[in-house]
């Protein structure tokens, strides 16, 4: 794939898991089956909810922005491997995000239940 399209992809996605997670740092999105940070701890109460979401949401709006960065980064001066980095960076981050929001409703869940 060329570094530029790959960029342009990691950019795009940046951007919108991004999009994403501000509602959820905002609490605005109420609990539901389909959107948000949904983990079994997440459906004990509403306040699980949005204490999970809303730190989920600050976790992956971290994730975006460090794949943003590479994203920028590939575009401005792309290194010859940036094909592997842009992907470890968007995979790295998103799993490292999701690892942490884990953690953070075990913890929730312990402290409400």
């Amino acid at each position: 794939m060329n570094p530029a399209t790959h960029a342009l992809i990691n950019i795009g996605i940046a951007l919108l898991i991004g999009g994403f997670s501000i509602p959820l740092i905002r609490r605005r999105i109420p609990m539901n089956k389909t959107y948000g940070v949904r983990f079994p701890q997440s459906f004990q109460s509403d306040e699980a909810w949005y204490r999970i979401n809303a730190f989920g949401g600050k976790c992956l709006l971290a994730a975006s922005v460090a794949i943003l960065l590479v994203g920028i980064y590939g575009l401005i001066d792309p290194p010859t491997f940036y094909v592997p980095l842009g992907s470890t960076v968007m995979l790295g981050s998103i799993g490292i995000a999701c690892l942490v929001s884990y953690l953070q409703a075990r913890k929730v869940g312990r402290e409400l239940g």
